[in-house]
């Protein structure tokens, strides 16, 4: 079973994705600025938040946006290329990673 990744404000972005690799290697997480929210909400909330396997793509997107006004995005490996996890928001992250690990050939031991 794997351990949650604490997230927390201190934390480089760099870290938080070699983390989030290791925990599901058949995803890939974007993070960046949201400069759709408004001023005010960009101002990160100085707490932290879990990313745990049962935790869905659309509830981590919303904890990265809500706690640190950052856009995060996962895509998940189809076996040829990485793609948009937005039609399967309501996945957990578990159901996202075994479902990339299904597309890997069996003689294919590296997809980035």
């Amino acid at each position: 079973m794997t351990t949650p990744l604490e997230v927390y404000p201190m934390m480089t972005l760099p870290l938080i994705r070699q983390h989030f690799s290791e925990q599901f290697p058949y995803l890939q997480l974007s993070i960046s600025a949201d400069s759709q929210l408004p001023h005010p909400f960009r101002q990160p909330c100085y707490s932290c938040f879990l990313i745990e396997p049962g935790m869905t793509v659309a509830e981590l997107v919303d904890n990265f946006r809500n706690c640190f006004g950052l856009m995060a995005q996962v895509r998940r490996w189809t076996g040829a290329s990485w793609h948009d996890t937005d039609d399967t928001a309501n996945w957990s992250l578990a159901e996202q990673n075994r479902k990339g690990s299904e597309s890997v050939m069996p003689a294919m031991t590296c997809h980035r």
